[in-house]
């Protein structure tokens, strides 16, 4: 290289020499041939030798002159290599992803940074050389995913996949990979920027199962049973096989959770969660809808004996005694169920008819299961039917009061009056308050018909008042959903004073079941309705649980004997003392008490022996319309 250097400089120096030289020798040979010294041919043949030499040293001159011009070229180029290679590794040895940069033709690795020996476990010379499937976790999915996206980036494109990869030790570690394709020295190359992304993976993966899972008992909650059912419905379609729906509704839930607060409620839902994990095996599956219902998934041949066996273990099993805290608490469970396909042929469908069956046993005293039947169907769409009714009858003004005087037995007068809901469905005919108060309960419906019945009810004690008729009480019954309303007793009082009553021409009846089993709830609403001057009355008494610790705690003044004892309280010595027993209970504790359901001349003489104080029944009357009521409370009086 030095000598074609130097061979360079001097063929240059020699080409302008040369042309300088055949200038002077062009010059005196023209001068010899003027003075005849020499011929034209051989002064012609001297000339013709001499510009080839020149043309010769000219020509050298110049190639060397590009051989030395390419030179340079190549090594600017190659030293801009170097240091484009440099930068290049700096970039990615600084970069916090692991960089693998693949052979695009044969797969194979040939490069990599530190970040990459880190997060794969492996040392450079390790990873170098390796094929790119070779550190890709197996399986059809990533295959093909890694297959795709390397078409794509073979193609020019760039793109980016999430992949699986194994580390050395064995262990697979979710990344991100971004990528893109390049070409060097005549080669296509894949540039991988690989991302570690198994906390974001865990963070997803959190909220997906709290996306799907109840909180507190982390089973499944209602979005994933409803897509849970439904691909065993179609499973089901598609196999010949049934499923089965169990709607469990736990007993006496309500009661534990308003009395000793949520935090023991929730601990006692955490402990029944468990036990039906218990009772569910292998495709089956239990979750959470919400509350104090559960429900329970079964798929198969012969699903309802597999359904019965299992609700009857389930039943066992939540009757146990619960221990939470320093409470041991008991409970039970109501159970519908539902079968594909005879019960329906659609997730929404099985859910319905399985929560209707579920009803059905709660009505017939809890702690029990009932299959789906069309005589329960008939009752849910009867059910919708009355609940639609309610509304337009409330829009309307479609319900009736009617009014049923009680008799005063040591007097013979008639002291009060009870106002009686009355509701003709304009399809279903007469429908009775047992039928429709449940109903308004569950709806929150009761709040705006309570207040109606109120206000109907205290209008026609005042129009009574101006007519002449005095000295009676209205008695009105009222819901606990009523009194549990934080606006009741607000909106009650504003009634009252509208019509120009007071709190002393009111009384207001709620069942015996109902307060007990809301005592905690409802004693302080009681006894301000007990401050404005409302007589409280305990109704159908004797059906429920009431203890004589209990009926202390209460701001009452009367207990009205309920009419199933007072029915047969001639014939069933039984019945006759148990109407004795409410009777002295009550007078041992200063309260007035009214028999109701009184029918016959034989029941009223029996009641009065046993210092009943009061009575109502079709003895005196059924209930009336105010214009017939109002008759009879005028004749009555008018003779006692």
């Amino acid at each position: 290289m030095t000598l074609i250097i130097i061979l360079g400089k001097y063929l240059w120096l020699a080409g302008i020499l040369a042309s300088i030289v055949m200038s002077e020798v062009v010059t005196a040979a023209m001068g010899l041939l003027l003075k005849g010294e020499v011929t034209f041919d051989y002064l012609a043949t001297g000339m013709v030798a001499a510009f080839l030499v020149s043309g010769i040293v000219v020509a050298g001159t110049m190639k060397m002159e590009e051989l030395e011009r390419r030179r340079q070229e190549e090594v600017a180029k190659n030293r801009a290599l170097r240091a484009s290679e440099r930068r290049y590794r700096t970039l990615i040895e600084v970069a916090n992803d692991a960089i693998l940069v693949t052979d695009a033709e044969t797969g194979t690795l040939v490069d990599c940074n530190r970040q990459a020996e880190v997060l794969l476990g492996m040392s450079r010379n390790e990873i170098i050389g390796q094929h790119l499937s070779n550190l890709h976790e197996t399986g059809k999915d990533l295959e093909e995913a890694e297959t795709d996206c390397i078409s794509r980036l073979l193609r020019g494109k760039t793109g980016t996949i999430e992949l699986s990869l194994i580390r050395a030790d064995g262990t697979s570690i979710p990344v991100e990979v971004s990528s893109s394709a390049f070409e060097m020295d005549g080669r296509r190359y894949v540039h991988g920027a690989f991302r570690d992304i198994t906390q974001r993976r865990e963070a997803e993966d959190r909220i997906k199962h709290l996306a799907h899972h109840d909180p507190l008992t982390n089973l499944p909650n209602r979005v994933f049973l409803h897509g849970r059912l439904e691909q065993a419905v179609e499973f089901a379609r598609r196999e010949q096989k049934q499923v089965a729906v169990m709607f469990i509704d736990l007993d006496n839930f309500k009661r534990i959770n308003d009395t000793l607060g949520h935090r023991i409620g929730d601990a006692l839902l955490e402990q029944v969660a468990g036990r039906l994990t218990e009772n569910v095996h292998g495709s089956q599956v239990v979750g959470r809808l919400g509350g104090d219902e559960f429900l329970v998934v079964i798929t198969g041949n012969h699903v309802s004996t597999t359904a019965t066996a299992m609700a009857k273990r389930i039943l066992e099993s939540i009757c146990r005694p619960y221990t939470v805290e320093d409470y041991q608490l008991h409970s039970g469970a109501s159970i519908g169920i539902a079968v594909y396909p005879a019960d329906g042929n659609s997730a929404e469908t099985l859910m319905k008819h399985a929560d209707a069956a579920m009803y059905h046993a709660k009505s017939k005293g809890r702690n029990t299961f009932e299959f789906f039947s069309q005589a329960i169907n008939r009752g849910v769409r009867e059910r919708l039917e009355i609940e639609n009714g309610l509304r337009d009858a409330l829009k309307h003004g479609a319900f009736r009061l009617h009014y049923q005087p009680q008799v005063d037995l040591a007097t013979g007068s008639i002291r009060s009056v009870e106002a009686l809901l009355r509701w003709r469905h304009p399809v279903l005919g007469v429908i009775t308050p047992d039928r429709f108060i449940p109903i308004a309960e569950e709806t929150k419906l009761i709040l705006p018909l309570g207040l109606w019945v109120l206000d109907r009810a205290c209008h026609q004690l005042r129009t009574w008042r101006n007519d002449g008729i005095a000295g009676i009480r209205m008695a009105i019954n009222v819901s606990v959903k009523q009194l549990q309303d934080e606006a009741f007793f607000e909106a009650l009082g504003s009634i009252v004073e509208r019509h120009g009553l007071s709190g002393s021409d009111i009384e207001l009846e709620i069942t015996e079941s109902a307060i007990m089993e809301n005592l905690s709830r409802v004693q302080a609403i009681l006894k301000s309705l007990r401050d404005y001057g409302i007589t409280l009355s305990i109704d159908d008494f004797g059906t429920g649980y009431s203890s004589l610790g209990r009926l202390k705690l209460l701001p009452i003044q009367s207990l009205k004997i309920d009419r199933s004892f007072v029915r047969d309280i001639e014939t069933d010595q039984g019945n006759a003392k148990i109407c004795d027993g409410i009777i002295a209970l009550g007078h041992s504790l200063g309260l007035k008490i009214i028999a109701e359901g009184v029918e016959t001349a034989a029941q009223k003489v029996r009641l009065q022996d046993a210092g009943c104080d009061a009575i109502q029944g079709f003895l005196i009357a059924k209930p009336l319309p105010a214009d017939e009521a109002a008759k009879l409370i005028s004749r009555v009086n008018a003779i006692t």
